[in-house]
Parts: structure tokens; sequence; C-alpha cells
């Protein structure tokens, strides 16, 4: 891989034609999980699990956060996936520090 590590990603949406683009222009694999039409695929990817991850990450914003600048939205993504994923300090560190 020499000095350019790779990472997969897999976009679950629930069918809106526009993330296919971002799918594409990422080289992610997409999951369009249709309501009312496709709902689980893979027997992993499921409409509910992305329903909730939406309304969890959203009453965290609107919560916690009182809403966020949009230019900044990846950084808030990275602060509630790493504030979810029960690390202690020392993780913490290492995750930002490397």
């Amino acid at each position: 891989m020499g000095k350019y590590l790779m990472q997969l990603m897999v976009l679950c949406s629930d069918g809106s034609w526009s993330y296919v683009a971002i799918a594409k222009q990422k080289h992610g694999d997409h999951k369009r999980l249709i309501n009312g039409e496709i709902r689980v695929i893979d027997e992993v990817y499921n409409i509910q699990t992305v329903n909730g991850a939406i309304a969890n990450f959203k009453g965290w914003i609107n919560g916690k956060m009182k809403g966020v600048a949009t230019k900044y939205l990846s950084n808030y993504l990275a602060w509630f996936r790493e504030s979810n994923a029960k690390l202690d300090k020392q993780q913490i560190l290492v995750a930002a520090y490397g």
C-alpha cells in the first residue's frame, strides 16, 4: 500500500440519487435502502440502523451542540464518533495524534 492507506467506505442511504455521485467520487460502495421497498441488504445493512444513527447524531447536534456550522461538519462528525466510541483518555490521544 505504500505511503497511502486505502480506506474502504460503504455509504448507506435512504435511496436518494444524490448519494450516488458522492459514493462514486469517494470510490465507495453505495447501499441504497429504500423505505418500503428494500429494507435490508446482505443481512447487514438495515434502513432502521441508518435511521437510528441519523436520529442519534441529530439529537447530539441539536441537544449538546445547539446546532453547528456546516463548514465544520466533518469535525463534528469526528467528535461525535470519538465521543461514542467509549475510549479511555489514552486511546483518544492516540487516535487524535497517532
